[in-house]
């Protein structure tokens, strides 16, 4: 199953834990070509998305991401503008 980093899982707080979008979470789905992936913010996850514990908020993946990205890590990263920038590593 994908890893969340502590600062993957406060970047997904930060994004969803608001007046916006409050209960939110964060989905990836495949996108396009194999190795491509979509992130978006949902109000609930879709038919056959699988919910992965990240403590505080929600993360989703879909069917073809759950088996892409099995050892994977999800990152996030601030940059100086305090924009958190989120990356996926598969190797």
């Amino acid at each position: 199953m994908i890893t969340v980093t502590g600062g993957a899982a406060a970047a997904i707080r930060r994004m969803t834990n608001t007046r916006v979008y409050p209960g939110a979470g964060l989905r990836i789905a495949a996108h396009g070509r194999p190795g491509r992936f979509a992130f978006a913010l949902v109000s609930q996850p879709s038919a056959g998305d699988v919910a992965v514990g990240v403590p505080g908020t929600q993360l989703y993946l879909d069917r073809e991401a759950t088996a892409a990205l099995g050892d994977a890590v999800l990152d996030a990263d601030a940059t100086a503008e305090r924009v958190w920038q989120l990356s996926l590593r598969t190797d």
